[in-house]
């Protein structure tokens, strides 16, 4: 038994995906890999369209947004008969001899593009390998209708009407939630996460993070909660690689003691311990580690289209709440703070989400299979 697992570079949430499945494998002592199903194409195509998608993204919102509108209103523009689909099919023939020659048992793509990939290699020259496909946000993307696979893991079984729709089997569509790293579901104590970050345990928290490229307008919200957020409110901002945002923030709030400015970082998961609540945006796994943690979170409506469906599925729920300026967002972060029994509403609508382990739910049921003789 060997796995693959598929992701591409278009943003951190498919790759974080790929590492927890792949380290939940590496617990069970399964041997694993992580690919960039693009690299199976060309590297530079891959470097082309991930470094594409990130500058559209972070400069262009709305012109991403408009873009992924299109791609839905005409569902052809990512079928098999697609430019898109016949592009990527180009890698095919690399990858089906990757899968071959390393002898991978089990395939699982956490981006539409190698699932893609696979479905052309399983219609023309069939692999013996099990294959699947993870939803890494809150619907199921244009393009979905086209693949084929063994399985598709889905955010939510409330979901399932959209994700019942195309060639794989209702009864082979699970709905898993989307895989985060086991540490998200292993807590620490609030006020002791707060000792270890050196904060005051009684001091109010607000995590904020937009993203691993730093998006939407944190500038506007920070300055105002600066002004409004008393003495007793710590605020860690977390900029992701957005250096330059960092650098900027660092600029113009530096001189305030309770606001603490981070680039990269790798203790996420003991920040949202410590933190009371998240101010995010709303990506598919940013908010499924949130999730797990029972952590309320406000939106900011960085990037409109497809993350307007991950924003409607934890509104309502009962587990994120959003306002539309930059100023009443702040204000909203500062409401919830002085109001601890609305936070307490807030994680109680998580606790059965919370339960879930997705990445081990994916890996019992691929693991559990082995292809028919």
């Amino acid at each position: 038994m060997k796995v693959l697992i598929l992701s591409c570079n278009t943003g951190a949430g498919h790759n974080a995906c790929a590492r927890a499945l792949q380290e939940v494998l590496a617990e069970r002592q399964v041997p694993c890999d992580v690919r960039d199903a693009l690299a199976f194409v060309s590297k530079d195509l891959s470097k082309v369209i991930s470094q594409g998608h990130v500058w559209l993204y972070k400069n262009m919102p709305r012109l991403w947004a408009e873009g992924y509108t299109y791609a839905e209103k005409h569902p052809q523009t990512l079928d098999d008969e697609s430019a898109t689909f016949r592009l990527l099919a180009l890698g095919s023939r690399r990858l089906r001899t990757c899968i071959e020659s390393q002898g991978y048992t089990h395939v699982i793509s956490t981006h539409l593009f190698p699932a893609m990939m696979l479905t052309q290699i399983q219609r023309s020259h069939p692999l013996r390998v099990l294959t699947a496909f993870v939803a890494t946000d809150y619907t199921a993307t244009p393009g979905y209708d086209s693949i084929a696979a063994d399985w598709c893991f889905m955010p939510d079984a409330s979901l399932s009407e959209q994700f019942g729709h195309g060639w794989i089997p209702r009864e082979r569509v699970v709905p898993s939630g989307i895989p985060v790293r086991p540490v998200f579901h292993h807590s620490t104590e609030g006020a002791e996460a707060k000792r270890r970050l050196g904060m005051d345990p009684g001091h109010r928290h607000l995590l904020v993070m937009c993203g691993s490229m730093g998006c939407g307008p944190l500038k506007e919200i920070l300055k105002q909660l600066a002004r409004e957020a008393s003495d007793d409110v710590e605020i860690s901002v977390v900029c992701g690689t957005n250096q330059k945002l960092s650098r900027k923030l660092d600029r113009s709030l530096g001189k305030y003691s309770n606001i603490h400015i981070h680039d990269y970082v790798e203790n996420v998961s003991l920040l949202m311990d410590s933190a009371d609540l998240y101010l995010t945006k709303p990506g598919g796994l940013s908010s499924s580690e949130a999730l797990a943690k029972q952590l309320p979170m406000v939106f900011i409506p960085a990037v409109p289209g497809l993350e307007n469906y991950n924003n409607l599925f934890f509104t309502q729920l009962g587990a994120a709440t959003t306002a539309e300026t930059p100023e009443a967002i702040a204000d909203l972060c500062l409401e919830l703070l002085r109001h601890p029994e609305r936070l307490a509403e807030m994680r109680d609508a998580m606790a059965e989400g919370a339960k879930k382990h997705p990445a081990e739910t994916v890996c019992d049921v691929m693991l559990a299979r082995e292809m028919d003789a």
